[in-house]
């Protein structure tokens, strides 16, 4: 067994108290008992039980402070496993973010061999691991069960907004939109459809047309730095574009607001 400990800093919210791993399969079981703390286990060979539950490679199970736990490995095939344990106020409320587990406490993970790999770098070192340095790793191994998880059609919708209200201000097509996604243009001109009643195109255009108006009412800039900051190279096709939307070019609307 492997364990590596962390300097601990003076935050209430999340304490990550160590990382470890087994990897001698016939030393990993405990309890039955309860710890005050909660632990997250990822199998990375073998199986075995977790309160009379299979748990094999490629599965992990959560135990949570006060809850009455067991588990031990496969007499045939003994298992091997990664251990975080961490507390806090928040650390429920990133479990249910994050953790996606069934009502056994189990869950599946897809990220076996990056898991491995950051193993690796977390025993590397004889020296404790800072707070900060531990954090990152555990939220690292956070985002990939967010990647893991499966996602709903919505899902992409509210993830391709995010991504044109951070690509806006520059030329951004939906191609590139649909591939931020891993999936086809096609498919998400139908979600934008459903979900938000327009097209993928429409509503960049709307993004760019009130980022545009902002900077025209409030700012100094000058036409063509509106149209540099709402994503055109081309000053002309940014005023036909907003004359087509408002009927009215920037500068008019400018001077217009401005009266």
């Amino acid at each position: 067994m492997k364990m590596r400990s962390v300097f601990q800093g003076d935050s209430l919210l999340l304490k990550i108290c160590h990382f470890g791993y087994e990897n001698i399969g016939n030393d990993a079981k405990w309890g039955r008992g309860s710890r005050n703390v909660y632990i997250l286990h990822y199998v990375l060979e073998g199986s075995g039980f977790f309160n009379d539950f299979s748990v094999k490679n490629g599965q992990g199970f959560l135990i949570r402070p006060m809850q009455s736990v067991e588990y031990h490995f496969d007499e045939i095939d003994p298992w091997k496993y990664f251990w975080v344990v961490f507390e806090g106020e928040c650390a429920d409320q990133i479990c249910q973010k994050y953790i996606k587990t069934d009502t056994h406490g189990i869950f599946t993970y897809g990220f076996c061999q990056n898991l491995i790999f950051q193993i690796g770098k977390i025993f590397s070192e004889k020296f404790p691991l800072g707070e900060a340095e531990a954090m990152s790793l555990f939220f690292y191994l956070l985002s990939m069960h967010k990647v893991s998880l499966p996602r709903s059609d919505n899902h992409y919708v509210t993830e391709a907004q995010n991504y044109i209200h951070l690509n806006f201000h520059r030329p951004l097509t939906v191609k590139e939109i649909a591939a931020s996604q891993n999936i086809a243009d096609r498919y998400l001109y139908n979600l934008f459809i459903k979900y938000q009643g327009v097209s993928p195109k429409q509503y960049l255009n709307k993004v760019k047309l009130q980022n545009a108006l902002e900077l025209l009412r409030k700012s100094d800039c000058t036409i063509t730095e509106v149209a540099i900051s709402v994503g055109f190279d081309d000053v002309l096709q940014f005023s036909r574009f907003f004359a087509r939307q408002m009927g009215i070019s920037p500068s008019a609307y400018r001077k217009k607001w401005r009266e």
